[in-house]
């Protein structure tokens, strides 16, 4: 207890009995014992109490990485989606570009029909 060893505490004991007097010891001894015994249900307590903490803070902390972990579940999934749509329509860009490609070359060959020189006839 302490640290203290048997020689230790016979002389602390030597010494109380010599500066208490032995009428007064029993009565010193029996305070201090209530006295250490009300440390030890003051520790007690003070334990307890601090594990019923822990328990609420873990259950909070356990709340806090659920729900944590439902929203970066819900990000990804959103992120899956914008994903998906930035290809679709990246397709429908790239559909749209060569169509256009296509109506200009159709475009630019008709105008190219139109300004050639058309073959002289000859005359009858």
């Amino acid at each position: 207890m302490f640290g203290i060893g048997w020689m230790e505490f016979i002389v602390i004991a030597l010494v109380l009995l010599i500066v208490v007097g032995p009428r007064r010891m029993p009565e010193m001894l029996s305070k201090g014992a209530r006295l250490m015994a009300q440390l030890r249900t003051a520790s007690r307590d003070l334990r307890n109490q601090i594990d019923a903490e822990l328990v609420d803070v873990r259950e909070a902390r356990s709340e806090i990485q659920k729900e944590l972990v439902a929203r970066a579940d819900r990000l990804y999934g959103e992120v899956a989606e914008a994903e998906d749509e930035a290809k679709r329509a990246k397709g429908d860009i790239r559909r749209s570009v060569l169509e256009l490609r296509d109506d200009l070359k159709k475009a630019g060959t008709a105008e190219t029909e139109k300004k050639a020189p058309q073959p002289k006839e000859a005359p009858p």
